[in-house]
């Protein structure tokens, strides 16, 4: 959630939201994790339809 307050200046409330995963990843041979949470819908949400939600993933 902080991620997404200093990338798109967007202040979650984590009562309002499912965490759906957590993710591990390796950076430089050591674990790491994010977690992932979802919200079908935001009241007062801004426009994201600039997000590539169905764009092919890079090969």
């Amino acid at each position: 959630m902080r991620e997404t307050k200093e990338e798109v200046g967007v202040t979650l409330d984590p009562d309002a939201l499912e965490k759906i995963a957590v993710v591990t990843f390796y950076a430089s041979g050591e674990p790491s994790s994010a977690r992932v949470y979802y919200k079908e819908k935001a009241k007062g949400f801004l426009d994201i339809d600039f997000l590539p939600f169905t764009q092919e993933p890079a090969t």
